[in-house]
C-alpha cells in the first residue's frame, strides 16, 4: 500500500447493508466540488479517577473524538437532494419537483471514498446531514454541503472505518 494517500477519485453513498455492515449498492452524488472534501477527527475526551491518598490517578480512560467527512455537491436535481436532505422528489424532466421534509429525517448511509492512488476508504455507517449554500450570482454554482458523521456499525465486530488498496 502506498504510504501517501491523496486526492479524490470517487465518492459514493448508499444504504447500509441489511446486517448492519458496509453497503454494497453505492452510487455517486453527481460530483464533488473541487477542494471541498475533508475527513476530520475531533479531539477525544479524557477522564480520570483520583483519590485523596495519592497524587496520581488510580484509573484513566479515553474516548475517541467525532470523525466526519464533509463535502460539497453541485447536482441539485430533486432526486439527488432528497438523498441527502430527505423529503421527496417527484415528476420527471421539466416537471421534476423537490419537496423538503416536514420533519428532519435521520439518514444513515454507507460511504466509500477512493483516492487518486486507489486507496478505498470505507465507512459502513454514517449519519448524513446537509445544508444549502447558495449564492444567487452568475459566477457561483448552487451547492449543498453534506456532513457524514462516522458511527459505530450495528454489525458485530465491524470497524467504523477502514482503508485498503484496490485495483486501478
Amino acid at each position: 500500500m502506498d504510504k501517501v494517500h491523496y486526492g479524490l477519485k470517487s465518492l459514493k453513498m448508499g444504504a447500509v447493508a441489511g446486517d448492519g455492515g458496509m453497503g454494497t449498492s453505492l452510487t455517486d452524488l453527481g460530483g464533488t466540488l473541487e477542494g471541498s472534501a475533508t475527513l476530520t477527527m475531533e479531539d477525544g475526551e479524557k477522564g480520570e479517577i483520583t483519590i485523596e491518598e495519592a497524587d496520581l490517578p488510580v484509573h484513566t480512560w479515553n474516548t475517541q473524538g467525532e470523525m466526519k467527512v464533509v463535502f460539497d455537491i453541485f447536482d441539485m436535481s430533486p432526486a439527488n437532494i432528497a438523498r441527502v436532505f430527505g423529503g421527496t422528489a417527484s415528476g420527471t424532466g421539466a416537471a421534476e419537483t423537490y419537496n423538503g421534509p416536514v420533519v428532519t429525517p435521520a439518514i444513515e448511509q454507507s460511504l466509500e471514498i477512493i483516492t487518486k492512488n486507489n486507496i478505498k476508504w470505507s465507512f459502513p455507517r454514517v449519519k448524513v446531514t446537509a445544508k444549502l449554500n447558495i449564492n444567487f450570482t452568475k459566477k457561483d454554482v448552487f451547492k449543498a454541503t453534506v456532513t457524514c458523521v462516522v458511527m459505530q456499525p450495528t454489525k458485530a465486530d465491524t470497524a467504523p472505518f477502514s482503508y485498503v488498496t484496490v485495483a486501478a
